[in-house]
């Protein structure tokens, strides 16, 4: 990552009106871009095969682990969008909606968009119900699997509607457990306008990865 690159990104998008950048350090995984306030690791992330540009997201270096990174993604000719506000992503969208095929656009939108006490951790996109395989129990997975699986259709004049799941960690305040849950994202394109929501499906089931001997839980749903 060059340095004067990360800079720029974090002065443009992310420093309030009295901050400054005070320093910047390359680092084997990043660049580290102290400020008056606060510290930023801006790392390249991966790019996406169907469009042409460069993705970077920037985390607060204190607590990378389990937080969503704000992205922000650099167009050949010098534009840039912010994709963690809600213009930004739309107008990136519109911009390139035509390449973007639906699991990349409910990629982004999981990584990248959203707001709410589920969607503060990293969103992991289901596009099948196997996707969980190892993340939730056989007995979780058998109770949702019809819901979560991506679906979508995108019309010749250009009109969308997607729906999908992402599955999330989160600790569980009385254990510091990490339990998993699930969100449900609705997405659709009328007239060149991109609008999403997102709402919470279930949270606090027990995992394989992280409760290998769990056997019975009892979770709270919310309605979507």
């Amino acid at each position: 990552m060059d340095s004067d690159l990360a800079q720029m990104i974090v002065e443009r998008y992310l420093l309030a009106a009295d901050e400054q950048v005070e320093a910047v350090e390359a680092q084997a995984n990043g660049t580290l871009v102290y400020t008056s306030a606060k510290e930023w690791l801006v790392v390249q992330a991966a790019p996406v095969p169907s469009v042409d540009c460069s993705f970077i997201e920037l985390y607060p270096a204190s607590d990378r682990s389990g937080a969503r990174p704000r992205g922000v993604t650099l167009m050949t000719d010098g534009t840039s969008y912010a994709l963690f506000e809600r213009d930004g992503f739309a107008r990136f969208c519109q911009r390139l909606y035509a390449r973007l095929s639906l699991v990349d656009l409910a990629a982004l939108l999981a990584r990248y968009q959203g707001q709410g006490p589920s969607l503060h951790r990293q969103q992991n996109l289901i596009v099948q119900p196997s996707d969980l395989v190892d993340r939730l129990t056989e007995e979780d997975i058998g109770r949702f699997g019809a819901t979560v699986g991506l679906r979508g259709v995108r019309e010749a004049d250009g009109a969308l509607s997607l729906d999908f799941c992402t599955f999330f960690f989160a600790p569980d305040p009385a254990t510091r457990v990490l339990k998993a849950g699930l969100n449900q994202w609705h997405a659709a394109n009328h007239a060149g306008h991109l609008s999403w929501s997102v709402d919470l499906l279930v949270e606090g089931l027990p995992s394989p990865r992280y409760e290998p001997s769990a056997s019975g839980h009892v979770s709270v749903t919310h309605g979507s």
